[in-house]
């Protein structure tokens, strides 16, 4: 039987070109159950009378997904409400830092009126005891696409969960904001994400090289024996 060896080199090339290419934003993983809204709003509390599952409106224009809609009359200048959508997030690490966010097109609002994607900690697995402030992000406006809302927050002493949810808001002039929310997250911050140090490829790489050439000279032994 004739037996194949890869060269020691093409071996080390190998696993080099794998761990180098293989994509840091694989090992930080979405917290959030039901992030894109595909069928439904499964996994998110409803909060508003208006608030529902949208198949017609999908942040990368999926026909097989959606997103959630959410009306909100605010009554009052400068004024803020949290209808849409909550989701309570647990196994969070009191210290880390997360990413969070989401899409939002703000179909209408009063001039000035925004909409923002919201993260709030708490110290319970149930999201009832708030620690800590609420973090914001980026403030959307009324257009025709999706916009990021995103942020990054610590987690303050104590907590353990944290609820991501969005929030309405009116500037001096009161009125009813409607908008649509995708593409939910709230994950690891990608700046405490393990990586692999580069020495550690160079090592990997001699290892994985020694052994090949072991391996290629036990063969040749072997057929030098049976000759």
């Amino acid at each position: 039987m004739r037996h194949l060896v890869a060269h020691p080199c093409s071996l080390a090339a190998l696993v080099v070109g794998f761990l180098a290419a293989a994509p840091r934003p694989l090992l930080a993983q979405n917290l959030v159950t039901n992030p894109h809204f595909d069928t439904d709003l499964s996994g998110w509390n409803p909060v508003g009378i208006g608030t529902a599952f949208d198949g017609t409106k999908d942040a990368n224009n999926s026909l097989s997904s959606g997103s959630v809609h959410a009306i909100q009359p605010i009554a009052i200048p400068n004024g803020a409400n949290l209808n849409g959508v909550r989701q309570c997030v647990t196994g969070l690490t009191a210290g880390a830092t997360y990413d969070f966010g989401g899409q939002i097109l703000v179909n209408s609002a009063p001039a000035g009126g925004s909409a923002s994607t919201e993260l709030a900690f708490y110290s319970d697995n149930a999201c009832t005891t708030p620690v800590g402030v609420t973090t914001a992000g980026a403030s959307v406006f009324a257009g025709a696409t999706f916009q990021p809302s995103n942020g990054s927050a610590v987690a303050p002493p104590g907590a353990v969960a944290a609820q991501i949810f969005q929030n309405e808001r009116t500037a001096a002039t009161p009125g009813t904001i409607d908008i649509n929310e995708d593409e939910m997250f709230l994950q690891l911050s990608a700046s405490q994400v393990p990586t692999v140090p580069r020495w550690t490829l160079g090592v990997l790489a001699g290892a994985v090289a020694a052994g090949g050439v072991l391996a290629l000279r036990r063969r040749q032994r072997s057929g030098s024996l049976a000759g």
